[in-house]
C-alpha cells in the first residue's frame, strides 16, 4: 500500500513501512542513486545469498545449524522480491535461523526491530519489537 503525505510517498508491505522518494518529476539525482543502491543491495541478497544457500547447503556445518530448507529459501526469495519491489530498504542482515528457516532483520534490538522470520516450511511472520518487547506479530 502507498500513502502520499506532503509530497512524500510511504510504502507498506505486510507491516514493513519505508518512505520512498518525493513524488512526481521532482525526484532528485541523489534519490535515484539511493534507489539504485537499494535495488543492488536487494539483488545481492536475492540473486547471490539466497540462491547460494539453496545451491550449496554444504556451506553450513550440520553439527551447528540446520541449513535453510528449499521451502524456506523459495519463500524468502519470493518475499524478498515483493519487499524490494515495494521500495522497502534492504535489511540490516539476513541469516539462517538455525532451524531450517531464514530471518531478515531491520532496526536496532534496543529500539524498534522488525524481524521477518521464515520457518522451515516457508510460512512467515513479521515480529515487531520495541525496547526488546514484542509489540506485534503479523502473518506475512
Amino acid at each position: 500500500m502507498k500513502t502520499i503525505c506532503n509530497g512524500t510517498t510511504s510504502t507498506s508491505v505486510g507491516g514493513l513501512v519505508s518512505p520512498t522518494s518525493t513524488t512526481g518529476s521532482n525526484t532528485s539525482i541523489s534519490d535515484k542513486m539511493a534507489n539504485e543502491a537499494r535495488l543492488r543491495g536487494w539483488n545481492r541478497i536475492i540473486d547471490y545469498k539466497l540462491l547460494e544457500w539453496g545451491n550449496n547447503p554444504s556451506l553450513f556445518d550440520p553439527d551447528e545449524i540446520v541449513p535453510p530448507t528449499p521451502e524456506a529459501i523459495k519463500a524468502a526469495y519470493n518475499k524478498a522480491q515483493t519487499i524490494r519491489d515495494a521500495g522497502i530498504d534492504i535489511p540490516d542482515w539476513v541469516e539462517p535461523s538455525g532451524n531450517g528457516g531464514i530471518a531478515f532483520r531491520w532496526g536496532s534490538p534496543g529500539h524498534e526491530l522488525h524481524s521477518l522470520e521464515i520457518n522451515d516450511t516457508g510460512s512467515a511472520e513479521l515480529i515487531i519489537t520495541e525496547r526488546c518487547l514484542v509489540r506485534e506479530r503479523i502473518s506475512f
